[in-house]
């Protein structure tokens, strides 16, 4: 029908059939969580998503600290550590900056910037301290959010 998507595959061994509804962006507003982020940096794609599979060799939670830059840590349960600083420059532009410090799963953010960096060079990474991070890349005539919850802890 319309306003339907139909995908067939068929091959020798086996036949799948999905129907998905379409919608139009301009009459449908997505829905998004309602927060207040207190720094919204833009970075490049490939090395944030670059920095966050380095800090995975290390540990598997990721944190995010604002103060003037932007600072990466991971630390492992074996005691290993890792940080990177983002300074304000030629890579990382700021457009709201106010002190952060908030911990995230790494393996989630690591399959999300991998699917954004295929489609935009730049990040807008929004953040605040005890709410989710937002994912924004934005590329002709796309939009791609992506909001991943902060992790309870104790450190």
């Amino acid at each position: 029908g319309e306003g339907v998507l139909n995908i067939s595959s068929i091959t020798e061994k086996k036949e799948k059939k999905m129907s998905t509804p379409l919608f139009d962006m301009e009459e449908v507003e997505p829905p998004s969580p309602s927060v207040a982020f207190t720094t919204l940096i833009q970075l490049d794609a490939e090395d944030f998503h670059s920095e966050i599979k380095d800090a995975l060799l290390v540990g598997k939670d990721i944190r995010f600290k604002t103060e003037g830059n932007l600072i990466m840590t991971c630390k492992g349960d074996a005691g290993g550590s890792y940080e990177n600083v983002w300074r304000i420059g030629e890579d990382m532009s700021v457009l709201m900056n106010e002190p952060v410090n908030v911990k995230f799963p790494g393996e989630q953010l690591e399959e999300i910037t991998r699917a954004g960096k295929a489609l935009s060079n730049k990040v807008q990474v929004s953040l605040g301290t005890g709410i989710p991070i937002k994912l924004t890349y934005i590329a002709d005539h796309i939009l791609l959010t992506f909001y991943e919850a902060p992790m309870r802890s104790e450190d």
